[in-house]
């Protein structure tokens, strides 16, 4: 009996050591396993694929709009010895959508009469202006179906004068010049088809001032 009562005490004592002990090599075994999972071949941080790289998106060229074209027919105020004449015109406009405002090429032909000196039987007058004018227009921007804009320019223009008496003592005399000149002015589109237009134009001098209705194709 002496040899069971020596195991007991033996087992007393040891039991407080080895199962520590056990404990940590179990412990140890385990984190060994994750260590080898981990450490699989071809299996590294260096060999993990990187994630695509998204390319820049390139920036969209500028575009270039047009011709729009346009005519335009209406009565023009005279200087005098003028009366108000009629005017008619066309344009084509050509917009860059990096632009703000849109570029536009006018033809203008108007036709004025007068007289002057009726008193002693009135010498009579007429001119025609043929004329070209590039411009700047604006746009300004609106969600209303009304289109309103404002445009100016310069342009070359070519006028011939006829004068006839009624003296009977001469035929008449024409003469002729090409001038400078310029152009202001607004218009409001009613509808994409049709809309007005108000100019001031200043041609060598003669000064004018056109109400246009507006034809959009």
């Amino acid at each position: 009996m002496r040899w069971m009562s020596r195991a007991v005490v033996l087992t007393a004592v040891l039991t407080p050591t080895l199962v520590p002990a056990a404990l940590a090599q179990r412990r140890a075994s385990a984190m060994s396993t994750t260590a080898h999972h981990d450490a699989s071949p071809g299996v590294t941080s260096a060999s993990m694929p990187s994630l695509p790289r998204v390319p820049e998106q390139p920036q969209a060229a500028p575009t270039m709009t047009g011709p729009d074209w346009s005519a335009f027919a209406g009565i023009a105020s005279g200087d005098n010895p003028y009366d108000i004449g009629l005017a008619l015109g066309a344009n084509g406009k050509w917009h860059r959508s990096d632009w703000p405002v849109a570029v536009r090429g006018d033809v203008y032909f108007a036709h004025h009469g007068g007289s002057f000196g009726s008193q002693f039987g009135g010498v009579d007058l007429s001119i025609n202006i043929f004329g070209v004018m590039g411009s700047a227009e604006y746009a300004f921007p609106t969600t209303s179906n009304l289109k309103p804009y404002a445009f100016g320019g310069l342009g070359l223009f070519y006028s011939n004068v006829n004068i006839s008496d009624n003296f009977g003592f001469d035929e008449g005399g024409y003469d002729s010049s090409t001038d400078l000149g310029f152009g202001i002015g607004g218009g409001l589109s009613f509808t994409p088809k049709f809309g007005v237009e108000l100019r001031f134009m200043d041609i060598g001098g003669f000064n004018t001032i056109p109400i246009l209705a507006a034809f959009h194709f």
